[in-house]
Parts: structure tokens; C-alpha cells; sequence
């Protein structure tokens, strides 16, 4: 006989006091993940950061990777022809188990991978992970699918921590260099909604109903992440980051050019501008960010 969901305890005349630790384990677990690894031309690190969801104390059912390469385009298609290799040299049983699948993404960038392999998931919970970053906390999953099953109003959950590592070039190693701490109760995330993004992607595990009734990530260069969690967050607060939690997010050289930095800014000034309504304490964060905004509308008025 099933065991009845925590959420519909006293529906069935249980009392939530009294219920046991085990039934109340047993009820988390029958929460299905799936995890979703985008990746272009990431071979390098990607059997890293599936060896980190392997590692999880709460497994997904399945592991998506979304090969977003051209394959009419030789380079692209060489290097989805090698994740294929990569993939199968370390994780072979899991491919054949179709555990790990490779899905054609067709470069259209990350947000629309992520979307491809949502609409292909089986769970009920879609889990996000960038193909050169890792879940170093092997308790992340079973953490924040315990959080949202006692948090039915909450649909997205993070990390309260991200530790950003670069790797030596002499040794392949990666080191820790910085770390940020996310705010965890759900009214602080609203309320700091419009100053940064609340949550780093590689953290999040949401609700895949909440990620299709919106529309998924929308096709945009940079930011789309932060979009998609400033539209459902707007009207309730709906994202938490679970405290203890953390994650590994790694820096690539290339990632930190001035050109990359100008052109997320601009994208973060126009999704502020565009949900400013919508979010409390705005005055407040529109003063603090009001430096960085006026340098972008000079740029925007020499041009």
C-alpha cells in the first residue's frame, strides 16, 4: 500500500506530530528528481559534475545532458561526438541503464536547453547543474526536496551558499577563492529580488509544473536565469534557499571580460526596470544600484 504524501496528513484523519521519522523519510523519497546538464563544448569537466550528482544522497531518476552543438557545423559536431566518448568511458552502466541520456539541443543556448530537457524529464522536480560546476554538498537534493515537500507554497529553492572555485593550471586542481552567502527565508529573497539574483542556477531544484506553467527560460543572451526568476516570483514569495546548503561554482577566464560584464548589466537594468512594480523595498535598491545604472545610461546617451 502507498504511503500517504505529508501534505494531505490530516485529509486522513493522521496527526503530523506524531507521525514517525521513517514515514516522514519514506514520503520525501518518493519525490522524483530530474537533473539537467546543458553543455557546449564541455568536455573537459563534464564527467565532474555528473560523478557530483552520483554522488547525492537522494538520487534523481535520471540524468538529462543537453548537447547544445550545431551538428551541421564540424567543430560542434566533433565535439558532441566526444561528450558521447566522454560519457560512455566513465559512466557506462548509467548509459546503458538510461539513467544518463544525451539529448540534441541544437545550440540555442542555455535557458532553451534547460526547457528541451524539462519538457523531456519524467520527474517531479527538475534540478539544474552547469556542466563545469559541482554539487559538493552530496545532502543538496535531499535537503531541498524535504524543504519544498513541508513548503508547499514554495516552487524554486537554491543554495545558501556558493563557493566559486577557478582551476590551477599546473596541477588541474580547483581551489576556493570566494564565497557568497544567499539570503534563505523567502520574504528576504523578495525583498532583495530587484538589487541581485537570488539564486546561482547550478543550485536550484524547482518544481517542474511551476517551470512549465510559466514558459520555461526565455531565448535571451545572459540573465535569462535571473528573468525567469524575477516573472515567478513577482505576486507570492515562492523561492527559498535552504540554509546549511551549498554549492561549487567555477569561473571561467573567458567569462570575465568587460564586454560580458556591460552587456549583463544592461540586461539587468532593463529586467529591474521591467519588474519594478512588482517587488517591495524598490526605492531603497534602485538608490543603492543607482550608480551603476546612471554609468549605463551615460554610455547608452555618448553613443
Amino acid at each position: 500500500m502507498s504511503l500517504p504524501r505529508i501534505g494531505c496528513a490530516y485529509d486522513i484523519g493522521y496527526n503530523l506530530n506524531t507521525l514517525s521519522h521513517d514515514h516522514i523519510t519514506l514520503t520525501i523519497m518518493n519525490q522524483t528528481i530530474s537533473a539537467i546538464i546543458p553543455t557546449r563544448k564541455g568536455n573537459a569537466t563534464i564527467a565532474r559534475a555528473v560523478r557530483s550528482i552520483l554522488a547525492q544522497t537522494k538520487q534523481p531518476v535520471e540524468i538529462l545532458i543537453i548537447s547544445d552543438h550545431l551538428l551541421d557545423k564540424a567543430d560542434d559536431k566533433a565535439h558532441a561526438d566526444r561528450l558521447t566518448e566522454v560519457l560512455r568511458s566513465s559512466f557506462a552502466a548509467d548509459m546503458d541503464s538510461k539513467k544518463i541520456r544525451i539529448i540534441d539541443g541544437k545550440a540555442m543556448g542555455p535557458g532553451i536547453a534547460r526547457n528541451l530537457g524539462a519538457r523531456a524529464a519524467a520527474g517531479d522536480l527538475i534540478a539544474f547543474l552547469d556542466d563545469d560546476d559541482i554539487w559538493a554538498d552530496e545532502t543538496k537534493l535531499e535537503k531541498q526536496a524535504e524543504y519544498l515537500d513541508m513548503h508547499s507554497n514554495i516552487d524554486i529553492v537554491g543554495t545558501e551558499i556558493t563557493y566559486f572555485i577557478r582551476e590551477e593550471t599546473d596541477n588541474g586542481k580547483t581551489v576556493r577563492f570566494q564565497t557568497i552567502t544567499q539570503p534563505t527565508n523567502p520574504a528576504d529573497v523578495r525583498n532583495q529580488m530587484l538589487l541581485k539574483n537570488p539564486l546561482m542556477t547550478s543550485s536550484v531544484l524547482m518544481r517542474k509544473k511551476a517551470l512549465l506553467d510559466a514558459g520555461g527560460f526565455k531565448h535571451m543572451y545572459l540573465a535569462e536565469d535571473y528573468e525567469l526568476w524575477l516573472r515567478i516570483n513577482r505576486h507570492k514569495n515562492r523561492i527559498a534557499n535552504v540554509p546549511g546548503t551549498y554549492i561549487e561554482y567555477t569561473v571561467r577566464s573567458g567569462s570575465a571580460s568587460q564586454k560580458r560584464h556591460v552587456r549583463i548589466a544592461w540586461n539587468v537594468f532593463f529586467l529591474v526596470v521591467k519588474n519594478f512594480i512588482f517587488y517591495p523595498n524598490r526605492f531603497g535598491i534602485v538608490k543603492t544600484k543607482w550608480p551603476i545604472f546612471k554609468r549605463l545610461i551615460r554610455r547608452l546617451l555618448s553613443k
